[in-house]
This record gives structure tokens, sequence and C-alpha cells, in this order.
């Protein structure tokens, strides 16, 4: 099959295919006398793995090297390896998880320190920050941060 038929069966855009072409992640891509890439079932199959590890966010190293074990070595293998990087990955949410938890009540907290707020600068006209020696927004968040 030609890579249009390849991107409309397998849902990647030709222009992915061919980067992971160029990548080595579909092995044994022939190509027509006039030089078009042509593959066979085994590469939608292949693509449609490397598409699935890909919407796990793995990083396209580790997808390279669980392809090579899913197609050369025993399910077995590939099984323990993948088992190996969705608990990565897991970890690795979790993470990003509780950091965006901590910078949600940082701003929680900020938001209502501001709603809050009764500073002598809120009058009609403002006033230049750096001429601003009164912002208790600016002193309490250098008391504040890290």
């Amino acid at each position: 099959m030609t890579i249009g038929e390849l991107a409309t069966r397998s849902g990647v855009p030709v222009k992915t295919i061919r980067f992971y072409d160029e990548e080595q992640l579909l092995s044994g891509v022939e190509r027509s006398p006039a030089g078009y890439r042509l593959f066979d079932p085994s590469h939608l199959r292949r693509l449609r793995l490397i598409r699935a590890m890909r919407s796990l966010d793995l990083p396209l190293a580790e997808v390279r090297v669980l392809v090579e074990v899913a197609f050369v070595e025993d399910c077995g293998r590939f099984e323990a390896r993948l088992a190996e990087q969705v608990d990565r990955r897991r970890s690795d949410v979790d993470r990003a998880i509780e950091e965006l938890t901590e910078l949600r009540s940082t701003l929680e907290a900020l938001a209502q320190r501001l709603d809050r707020a009764a500073s002598p600068c809120h009058d009609a006209d403002g006033c230049p920050a750096d001429e601003c020696t009164s912002c208790h927004i600016i002193d309490d968040w250098e008391d504040t941060s890290p």
C-alpha cells in the first residue's frame, strides 16, 4: 500500500509516517521503481503500536526499543518491558499532578489575596511599580517566595 493508504488506514498523518520511517521505526519499507514508499500489513500493525505508545507520551527512544522487542522477541518480554514503561509513566503523571496541584493552591492563595487587597496603589491613576513603596502584594510575595 502507498503512504497515503497507510495514513488513511492508520489515522497517522503522512508527514508523521515519513518521520517514523526516517527514524527507522518502520523496518523493511520497500520502494517502487519510481521511489515511492510501499508498505504492507505488518507496517500498519507496527504503526498502530507506535501510535498507541506515543499516545502514552512515551519517549521516542523507548518506543523504538519497545517496537523492536514487540516484533523480534517473544510477547512475554514485550509485555514485561511495556509494564515497566507504564509504571514509569504513571509515576511521572502522579508527580506532575502533585506539582500542578501545588501550583493551583499557590494561584488560589494569590487570587484570594488580590481580591482582598486594599492597597493605596489602587487609586484612579495607580502608581508606577518602581515608585511604589507600599505594595503589600510585592512585599508578601517576596516574604513567601522560595
